[in-house]
């Protein structure tokens, strides 16, 4: 299988990946915990058993694009929405969920280091990013891989512009 194509898309979820995955979100979720539905051994992500050390865990998934492909004569309004969702295998709501809360509020002020750099075709693209739901409950047994306990979702929308003649089916 050949790897993924690269798109303004593919390079938002990535930087996003790795703001949310800083030093200390790490000392709360081994790596091995992060389920990405972007590499290509995936096959089925729903856990059979659950142990100690499969919590907590992190899920990324894109939530869907709206677009202006003409907001300007020059440009296309995209905007990128991600889902976040860490869940704990904990009842217990300040073990997790309050830190990584936490963390992720205290990550996002460092957005225009990481996420307004990124490129496309030699250009910098996003324009803003905020959350725009950030939910805590009981997991959602419909979107997680079978934990259940505490879980945070937050909903990412990554505001772009970008210039219409970039609009090619070619790597940036």
């Amino acid at each position: 299988m050949s790897s993924a194509p690269d798109t303004p898309q593919t390079r938002v979820y990535d930087a996003l990946l790795t703001l949310v995955m800083c030093p200390e979100m790490q000392l709360l979720i081994d790596e091995g915990n992060v389920v990405r539905y972007d590499v290509e051994d995936l096959k089925q992500p729903k856990k059979t058993g659950v142990s100690d050390a499969d919590v907590p865990e992190l899920i990324l998934v894109d939530s869907g694009i709206t677009c202006n492909p003409f907001d300007s004569t020059s440009t296309s309004d995209v905007k990128f929405n991600f889902d976040l969702m860490i869940s704990t295998g904990d009842m217990r709501w300040k073990e997790v969920v309050a830190q990584v809360n936490w963390i992720l509020l205290c990550q996002l002020h460092q957005w225009r280091t990481l996420l307004a750099a990124i490129e496309w075709k030699g250009r910098t693209f996003v324009k803003n990013v905020k959350p725009t739901s950030i939910v805590v409950g009981e997991t959602n047994r419909a979107r997680s891989t079978g934990l259940e306990g505490w879980t945070t979702i937050w909903t990412f929308l990554f505001d772009c512009k970008i210039p219409i003649s970039d609009f090619t089916i070619s790597e940036g």
